[in-house]
């Protein structure tokens, strides 16, 4: 079963102890962070593929202002950072 389905199948189910009277919250815990992960990196992944669209209107309009290049230097910021965490989305 793949991450995402366990993710989404975790999500579903509950336990009617509380973490604390619970043996297993340790794994639960260590799986609700492995869900998160997952979604992250997921984001993180498709905001690295869609951001370099938004480049394209600073690019065809120029970088005459002070702002312009603010605005591009956030938006490069931001891709870099997104492909950082998304380069390992679906990988075995």
């Amino acid at each position: 079963m793949g991450r995402k389905m366990r993710c989404l199948i975790s999500g579903l189910t509950s336990s009617s102890l509380s973490p604390l009277e619970d043996p297993d919250s340790a794994s639960a815990l260590r799986q609700g962070y492995q869900c998160a992960q997952y979604g992250l990196r997921t984001v993180g992944f498709w905001a690295a593929v869609s951001l370099p669209f938004v480049h394209l209107p600073l690019l065809l309009t120029g970088l005459d202002s002070t702002a312009d290049l603010l605005a591009f230097g956030v938006l490069l910021l931001s891709n870099l950072v997104a492909l950082f965490v998304g380069h390992p989305h679906d990988s075995p």
